[in-house]
């Protein structure tokens, strides 16, 4: 079983590790795992100039916060953003950004966690907040 499929069902079958040291641990590498793995399967599309992952632990009694943050040009970015508790119905939110530090951001956008385990058709979705839309379609430079 690949990292991927690990993460998406440590989110489906967990949902919350409040007060767990070690499952909020494997949350914390299983996420980062999958954001590295989606970072990637979008850079052999459109290369990024600028990323960032980040985990916030946050308290004891939540799982902590992933973000990955990246930007196509020096206008236009895409944020994605989970936990396991505010968001851990509705997936993974994704949405735009005009610049790295903008964490208001265009409108919510979701997948669920399960929709999510297909790395290529979430790449997809990422690559369309761009107007760029399918996995080889993309030419570096699109708008």
């Amino acid at each position: 079983m690949s990292n991927e499929d690990k993460f998406i069902d440590f989110c489906i079958w967990n949902k919350g590790v409040q007060l767990d040291e070690e499952k909020k641990v494997e949350f914390r590498r299983l996420g980062r795992l999958y954001l590295k793995a989606l970072l990637r399967k979008i850079e052999s599309i459109f290369p990024l100039p600028e990323k960032e992952i980040h985990y916030n632990p946050s308290g004891p009694a939540m799982s902590g916060d992933h973000r990955l943050m990246a930007m196509f040009n020096n206008e236009l970015g895409f944020y994605i953003f989970f936990n396991l508790e505010a968001s851990a119905d509705l997936g993974i939110c994704y949405r735009t950004i005009k610049y790295m530090k903008d964490y208001t951001g265009g409108p919510n956008n979701w997948i669920s966690f399960n929709s999510a385990r297909d790395l290529d058709a979430f790449a997809n979705r990422i690559l369309g907040l761009r107007g760029c839309v399918g996995i080889g379609k993309c030419v570096v430079g699109d708008v």
